[in-house]
């Protein structure tokens, strides 16, 4: 199961990651082209003036969201770890029978007979009733824990001994499936779509700045604000040629 869900963990996040920037380009390009807002169109035509400072944005975008998906990667491969390191018999069960035993449970724990329940005088403190549902619970607990393979056993197994642990070890990865798609739902909303989301807000640009990688062409200059300057007097430079190239 490790060799499966790792590799696929991964490339799907991977794929989060592309899809994530390709909607970043598309927002500038909606940007550019608004027809609802003006302004919005206005201050996107300013900031394509200066392409070397639109690179450092586009670095830091990509440097934020990197940071935040690795650490959120790590904590998906934490949270479903459990999953494929040990295993549950409990999830030997079948959920049919399992929501079936549930909804019994609940039925005999919650709703009073039918003769009190049309005599109309049917009265149940909740402290009662939380006692009744507590039993209830204890019992289902209680319940025998079903096997892989059977306590007693030949060295050599019989084939319909093979057959049952081969039925068994199948009924049991289905129902692994099942809460591995759950786990996983829920740890990508939360590691990668919610904390990407928190790590974009909440993230300044110096911040942002920190987290640029090594080879990139701003780290040279230290912060932020010595990387900016530069590449707005770029920019403001570039500008002023074409201007004296237009107009001579």
């Amino acid at each position: 199961m490790k060799n499966l869900a790792h590799p696929a963990l991964n490339r799907h996040i991977k794929m989060q990651a592309r899809l994530f920037y390709r909607m970043y380009d598309v927002a500038q390009d909606v940007a550019r082209k608004s027809t609802l807002e003006r302004a919005v169109r206005q201050h996107m035509a300013v900031v394509d003036r200066f392409p070397t400072v639109l690179d450092l944005i586009n670095d830091m975008f990509l440097a934020v969201m990197t940071s935040s998906l690795k650490i959120g990667a790590h904590n998906c491969h934490v949270s479903i770890r459990p999953l494929y390191t040990i295993l549950m018999p409990s999830l030997m069960q079948k959920s049919s029978d399992a929501k079936s035993d549930t909804v019994a449970i609940m039925d005999k724990v919650t709703k009073p007979p039918e003769s009190v329940r049309n005599a109309g005088y049917f009265h149940e403190d909740l402290s009662q009733l939380r006692d009744r549902v507590h039993e209830g619970v204890c019992e289902e607990n209680m319940r025998p824990v079903p096997m892989l393979m059977p306590e007693k056993r030949r060295v050599l197994a019989s084939e319909e001994e093979t057959d049952n642990i081969r039925a068994g070890a199948i009924c049991y990865v289905e129902e692994l499936v099942k809460v591995l798609n759950k786990n996983v739902s829920m740890s990508l909303d939360t590691f990668i779509m919610h904390d990407l989301r928190e790590e974009l807000t909440n993230t300044t640009a110096r911040d942002a700045f920190k987290k640029l990688p090594e080879d990139s062409y701003f780290m040279a200059f230290g912060t932020f604000e010595a990387a900016i300057e530069d590449a707005f007097s770029k920019d403001v430079d570039s500008l002023d040629r074409v201007f004296m190239h237009v107009c001579p």
